[in-house]
């Protein structure tokens, strides 16, 4: 069973701020559209996907069909909205956090540097357009940490899905790296990473 790449993110949106998140996101020319636009390159540049000209945000039609024009019934348990953006990247919300998710495996993410950093860079820009300071990457599907995802979609904050991690799964990985070395000798089950990107500057 394929294992994908996923980030939890926290969000500051309210039930009206939600609504203006697409053109705040196509509007940032400068970090987010940057590190977006050179992923997409790099992806490109990879031949691991085949991709259309770049895509404005917007918002995606999912489960409940939500358009993005609503603000007095957005949020519900276990019902996310999607914003779809360019590279087939894509956020899915719930009330206090959010999940980026990326066109890569999870294995791609842990082994492969270039594909790591470019990710990260993107991530980093989302975490700055949101106003936090971290993210957390977790691999999806049948993973112990997919309950970490699923918290999401009960509307929990960041630090509590954090919590939840750290009381279900144990600790975070110590680096990448380290998450790299349990590849090899273990299930992926008990790892994840929370990135505060102390090595990514406004230049990277």
């Amino acid at each position: 069973m394929s294992v994908d790449f996923i980030a939890i993110l926290s969000h500051p949106f309210n039930d009206s701020d939600i609504l203006t998140v697409p053109e705040r996101l196509n509007a940032d020319r400068e970090s987010f559209s940057k590190a977006v636009t050179e992923y997409h390159a790099f992806i490109k540049q990879t031949g691991h996907f085949l991709l259309e000209d770049q895509a404005l945000w917007h918002w995606e039609q999912g489960r409940r069909e939500w358009k993005g024009n609503d603000p007095n019934d957005i949020w519900y348990s276990n019902d996310p909205i999607t914003l779809a953006g360019p590279t087939l990247l894509n956020i899915h919300f719930g009330c206090a956090a959010c999940d980026f998710s990326a066109p890569l495996r999870w294995s791609i993410f842990i082994n492969d540097a270039s594909f790591q950093l470019e990710t990260r860079k993107v991530c980093f820009a989302i975490t700055q357009a949101f106003a936090g300071d971290k993210a957390i990457y977790v691999p999806d599907s049948t993973w112990r940490v997919q309950g970490a995802i699923e918290r999401v979609y009960e509307n929990d904050r960041l630090e509590q899905i954090e919590d939840w991690l750290k009381k279900h799964i144990g600790e975070p990985s110590p680096t990448i790296a380290h998450m790299q070395e349990l590849m090899k000798t273990q299930d992926l089950e008990d790892c994840y990473f929370v990135d505060y990107f102390s090595d990514l500057g406004d230049g990277q």
